[in-house]
């Protein structure tokens, strides 16, 4: 069994750890991701998914259609909807939090940085 014993941050997102809007909507995103994949499964998509996200957020992309890429694109990659298929935006937390089974954290303090 491997151990990591050492790590180096190569890009900290000075940006969103300066706003506290994009902090909320990181901390989303990364709900999402920690929910919805398995654990200890490596999965390259959702990583490059999740680095572009937060690229853009850290690039001032603060509109809604990010969020909503995010969770579709995320739904698709893991299965959890089928590709080309139509999913209204506003019915996305909907179907994660059937899927969880249980509501997401996040979504009480997201309101709250609008």
């Amino acid at each position: 069994m491997l151990i990591l014993t050492e790590a180096a941050t190569i890009h900290s997102f000075p940006s969103i750890k300066k706003d506290l809007k994009k902090t909320g909507l990181a901390f989303y995103i990364c709900e999402l991701v920690n929910e919805l994949c398995p654990e200890h499964q490596e999965n390259r998509s959702i990583y490059y998914l999740l680095e572009k996200t937060l690229r853009r957020l850290e690039d001032g992309d603060l509109h809604d259609d990010i969020i909503y890429e995010f969770e579709l694109n995320l739904l698709t990659l893991l299965g959890f909807w089928p590709p080309q298929k139509n999913l209204p935006a506003k019915s996305t937390q909907f179907v994660i939090e059937g899927i969880l089974e249980k509501k997401l954290k996040t979504t009480r303090i997201l309101p709250l940085l609008a």
